[in-house]
């Protein structure tokens, strides 16, 4: 059977001939602030043989380019979640990196309290929701003050920062995922029942390996901590052990 739903706005597929899934744990991957569902594009060939891939689209971007930028967390987490109802839910495994972690973890709270609990939980470069600093405002930034955060965190090609045209088509939507996660407020949420697997940059200036062990404090199942060489983006710069690590992974979640 095919994954991802016919009419879905969320679900990007990249390959519909290799989405049958069957009994077999599949991929679904949240990009990170400001990033697209193409982000995901080369690990959907990369894992063929081992996972189907599905990407998340958020509003404002990609094929979504002309709706409005989601505004609070939660929601967009529902309309995501509702998606992922509509397959296998049980059998999918989702992976976020940075904003997506946060995003991905909402839509496994989503899945279980409708009682079809995700297979796994891959959680990358965020500290675990009790252990945000909510202090932090960095969407109120100037946009000279925001764009000197973004060169720190090293995740927008300087090319792009440096060029007043793509800068102005692309800030309002960075801004716009920063103020996203902002609005989370951490409250009464189950404990997943599903493994939950942190990733982490050893060198990362934002989440440190305190904020990525509390994670294991959201599951009453298997927890696992694996760093990378790398910043806040050992995501591009760790990429093939990442994928590696990531295929590894869905081999185990497999032998359930």
């Amino acid at each position: 059977m095919s994954i991802a739903p016919a009419g879905a706005r969320s679900l990007y597929s990249f390959d519909g001939s290799n989405l049958a899934c069957g009994a077999e744990p599949y991929l679904v991957c949240f990009p990170y602030a400001g990033g697209s569902a193409q982000l995901f594009r080369p690990w959907s060939n990369a894992l063929a043989g081992i996972s189907a891939v599905l990407a998340v689209e958020y509003p404002g971007r990609g094929r979504r380019y002309t709706e409005l930028a989601p505004q609070e967390p939660e929601a967009l987490a529902l309309e995501i979640a509702q998606e992922i109802l509509l397959t296998e839910a049980d059998n999918a495994v989702l992976f976020g990196h940075s904003m997506g972690a946060l995003l991905a973890y909402l839509v496994a709270i989503t899945l279980t309290r409708e009682a079809r609990p995700p297979r796994a939980l891959v959680v990358s470069a965020y500290q675990a929701p009790h252990c945000l600093n909510t202090a932090e405002a960095v969407h109120e930034l100037q946009d000279s003050d925001f764009v000197d955060h973004l060169r720190k965190i090293n995740g927008t090609p300087s090319e792009l920062l440096d060029d007043d045209e793509s800068l102005a088509l692309v800030l309002p939507i960075i801004r716009a995922d920063f103020r996203l996660c902002a609005r989370y407020r951490h409250g009464t949420a189950p404990v997943l029942p599903c493994a939950i697997v942190a990733l982490g940059g050893l060198s990362d200036p934002l989440v440190d390996r305190g904020g990525l062990m509390g994670w294991r404090d959201c599951t009453s199942s298997r927890f696992e901590l694996i760093m990378f060489p790398g910043d806040h983006f050992f995501l591009h710069t760790a990429a093939p052990a990442v994928v590696t690590c990531v295929a590894q992974q869905m081999r185990k979640f497999a032998e359930r």
